[in-house]
């Protein structure tokens, strides 16, 4: 009895086993039911024969190319015409010199298919086009040209400016190497002579030459003619400035004339300043 019990009871388990698992597999077919199944879409099919073209001498360019004959087919907004194997052609040309390139945008679109663009890169190859470039390359080159040789004539002139700074340079330093030796070999008697014609020259604006004349003179400071031209050579006076000075004595003391004024600066017997010297007065004698 006991045996018969315990197996009624396993089977009781079992059939509320297959039960169980009954009601799962229609839950998961239920479930399957519910969840539509969506298909990937696919590419429309877009081909094109050069993806880089130049254009005519006329600034016009075709572009070819095969598409899904099922498929619209545009470009800017504009509907390319396909035929029934989808060929097509699309001319297109530029607006105006502007431009050296611009890329076209072909796309196609079906129901039920991806979207499919396509860029071909157009080069403008228009005869108005080359000569307009070939107008800005020689204005280019001529500019180019241009400001090369004026960098080669500042170049030039920078070269001399600086050669002739260090001629002036070595000028002084030979100048003063020479003053100093000079000096060194004149003594005292130098040192007196660079004084005095300091003096006449800012307070009696006199010129080089007079200064000279005076410094030797027998009547004057009877210095050597070594140590007059050492004070001469060494003093820093303008001369321009001396001339004028002297021109403005004679017009304003004398009421001279300006070529009366002229002679009586350049004379030996005057005031014997040179003759560019004398110019200058003159020519500033009213400022």
């Amino acid at each position: 009895m006991k045996k018969i019990l315990a197996l009624m009871g396993v089977l009781l388990v079992f059939s509320f086993g297959l039960v169980a698992c009954g009601n799962e597999q229609a839950k998961g077919d239920t479930q399957a039911e519910k969840t539509p199944k969506v298909e990937e879409k696919k590419d429309i099919e877009l081909t094109i024969d050069q993806s880089y073209i130049q254009s005519d001498d006329n600034g016009k360019v075709v572009i070819k190319g095969k598409v899904d004959p099922k498929a619209s087919l545009s470009s800017e907004g504009k509907q390319i015409a396909v035929d029934s194997n989808g060929s097509f052609t699309y001319e297109l040309s530029f607006k105006d010199d502007s431009e050296s390139e611009i890329v076209a945008t072909l796309r196609a679109i079906k129901e039920g298919y991806n979207d499919k663009d396509y860029d071909v890169t157009v080069y403008n190859n228009s005869k108005s086009y080359k000569e307009k470039v070939a107008k800005e390359e020689a204005a280019q080159k001529k500019e180019a040209e241009k400001i090369a040789k004026e960098n080669a004539l500042a170049a030039e002139k920078a070269a001399k400016e600086e050669a002739a700074r260090k001629a002036e340079e070595d000028r002084i330093a030979q100048k003063e190497a020479a003053a100093e030796k000079e000096k060194e070999r004149l003594g005292a008697e130098g040192e007196s002579a660079l004084i005095k014609a300091e003096a006449y020259g800012t307070t009696m604006n006199m010129s080089k030459a007079g200064i000279y004349d005076q410094l030797t003179s027998e009547y004057g400071e009877k210095f050597s003619k070594e140590a007059a031209q050492y004070a001469v050579d060494n003093i820093d006076i303008d001369y321009n400035a001396n001339a004028l000075a002297k021109a403005k004595d004679y017009q304003d003391m004398m009421s001279m004339a300006p070529e009366a004024i002229r002679d009586q600066l350049t004379s030996e017997y005057g005031e014997k300043f040179t003759q560019a010297e004398a110019d200058y007065a003159i020519q500033h004698l009213n400022d």
